[in-house]
């Protein structure tokens, strides 16, 4: 059966997992989860391109870019060639499975996930069995294509991703730019997480996906790193890469998707205006301290509507447990970067909510960072606990995050002329004086 996109016929087969893959890529655009960080890729690698779909996305969203399409299955790889016919010289066409060293390997059909026509793995091949398919290492992919670098790294590998950021990695990744990652269970995220440590970049979780983009070498920090006594007083934090795990992002009411609710563990998009890019992007490396920075960014191409203030909150998942008459001391470094415009106000801060049990709250407030920083900025404040309404308890305390927006005017403004404008947050304490 066919289908078009970007003028040309799209192949697939009936009764199969193919209608499902089009809609994740071709409708919904998954793989444009790496928006404005890339910028007229010259080489994309497609690891995993099943039947091209992605690569076919990646061809009409990246007009100067080369494509190399790799994939193990047979039959999906014919397909594949079908319909990546029109593009010619754009594609280069791989059939072998993505691994550590070039080898002979094992294709299992029916084994992983659902068992379906996606699910198809490839692995070393046991005693007695043939390999039905070679491996190719990503390094040698660069080296075949006379490309310098990788500007855009896609893999969904099926399993395999343990292997390759297990073995061999540090001879290629030191040319990719960015990547698109599906990690299928915790082994393949302890092998990532290791293989990235020595790298900083933005991520951001969309559904089932890992973007890494703007990756680049750590340099040296030019500070200490926080002792582990002084970690240990402070029970919010946003540090520790080494145990960052995550969830999947969640469909927000107001029929948009927030992306990732909770890229820091202990973190949660609570609001998030659709002016926001509310994925809570870690960026490792480029911080003031730890190894996280939460992130905001502005969406291009999202009004701000005359008389209006869009903006996002962001709640600890950490309840602190306090006390009337106790002062308590909230500190982050904000780092609020951008391109000035008179007559718009921005801002960004952080506050400690006490819920009471009949969910009234009051709201203690910190000073707001409203000016632009390309360096962070310290913001504390000595929050002095009230004592509770009469016949009401403190059911819960949280430190929040905030960042917003404001059209004062009587029209209503684009946020390019806001943009561009990102918010991090960094080092994030609320400890008892």
């Amino acid at each position: 059966m066919c289908l078009s996109f970007d003028g040309h016929p799209i192949y697939y087969r009936t009764d199969t997992t193919d209608r499902d893959v089009i809609n994740d890529i071709l409708v919904r655009e998954e793989y444009d989860c790496v928006g404005q960080d890339v910028v007229d890729p010259k080489l994309i690698i497609d690891g995993g391109a099943y039947a091209g779909y992605s690569t076919l996305f990646f061809l009409a969203k990246y007009k100067n870019a080369h494509v190399i399409a790799v994939e193990p299955d047979d039959e999906s790889f014919e397909l594949c060639k079908l319909n990546l016919s029109p593009y010619g010289e754009r594609v280069t066409l791989v059939h072998a499975a993505i691994w550590p060293e070039a080898t002979g390997l094992v294709l299992h059909r029916g084994e992983l996930a659902d068992g379906r026509e996606w699910a198809t793995m490839v692995q070393v091949p046991k005693t007695g069995e043939t390999p039905d398919v070679s491996g190719v290492e990503i390094g040698q992919l660069l080296r075949d294509s006379g490309f310098q670098a990788i500007d855009l790294l896609k893999m969904n590998i099926e399993c395999s991703e343990q292997a390759v950021f297990s073995r061999s990695c540090e001879a290629w990744l030191p040319h990719v730019k960015n990547m698109i990652v599906q990690l299928h269970d915790e082994q393949a995220e302890d092998a990532f997480f290791r293989a990235m440590g020595d790298y900083q970049f933005l991520m951001s979780r969309p559904p089932t996906l890992f973007a890494c983009t703007r990756i680049a070498q750590k340099k040296p920090l030019s500070h200490p790193p926080a002792s582990p006594s002084s970690q240990a007083k402070n029970p919010l934090s946003n540090g520790g890469f080494e145990d960052l795990r995550v969830e999947p992002a969640r469909i927000v009411p107001g029929s948009w998707i927030a992306g990732s609710s909770d890229i820091a563990r202990d973190w949660q998009t609570i609001v998030c205006d659709p002016q926001f890019h509310a994925s809570l992007a870690v960026r490792t490396g480029k911080q003031h301290a730890g190894e996280n920075a939460l992130l905001v960014r502005l969406n291009p191409n999202q009004p701000v509507v005359p008389q209006s203030a869009p903006y996002v909150a962001i709640e600890s998942k950490i309840s602190l447990d306090v006390r009337a008459g106790e002062r308590w001391g909230a500190r982050a470094f904000v780092k609020s970067q951008g391109a000035a415009r008179p007559g718009l106000t921005r801002g960004a801060y952080l506050f400690l909510r006490l819920l009471y049990d009949d969910k009234t709250f009051v709201d203690l407030t910190t000073e707001p960072l409203m000016e632009l920083s390309s360096q962070y900025v310290e913001r504390t404040g000595t929050l002095q606990i009230p004592e509770a309404p009469p016949g009401r308890a403190v059911e819960r305390a949280t430190l929040w995050l905030y960042a917003w927006i404001a059209n004062p005017g009587s029209q209503a403004i684009s946020t390019n002329e806001y943009a561009p404008w990102e918010v991090l947050f960094d080092d994030v304490a609320c400890a008892k004086i």
